[in-house]
């Protein structure tokens, strides 16, 4: 993968702390995680990680497809 050194020190300093939150927020609710999905700002923070994780996957997948059908044919 091709990804900038800014985009990775970025996420690894922000991972930590969303992954605190969250379980923050899973305690508070007394390990209810249907809580994220009872508010409108984490429901929409929910479905974009889903959308963009839907996403990674069929482009890695067409990509597969396109390199297997140039081999294949070439």
């Amino acid at each position: 993968f091709d990804y900038s050194f800014v985009t990775f020190l970025v996420a690894f300093i922000v991972t930590p702390m969303l992954e605190m939150n969250l379980r923050q927020a899973v305690i508070l609710s007394g390990g209810d995680i249907a809580i994220l999905l009872n508010r409108p700002i984490a429901l929409a923070f929910v479905v974009f990680t889903v959308l963009m994780a839907l996403h990674l996957g069929w482009s890695g997948y067409r990509q597969w497809r396109q390199k297997r059908l140039k081999a294949s044919n070439g």
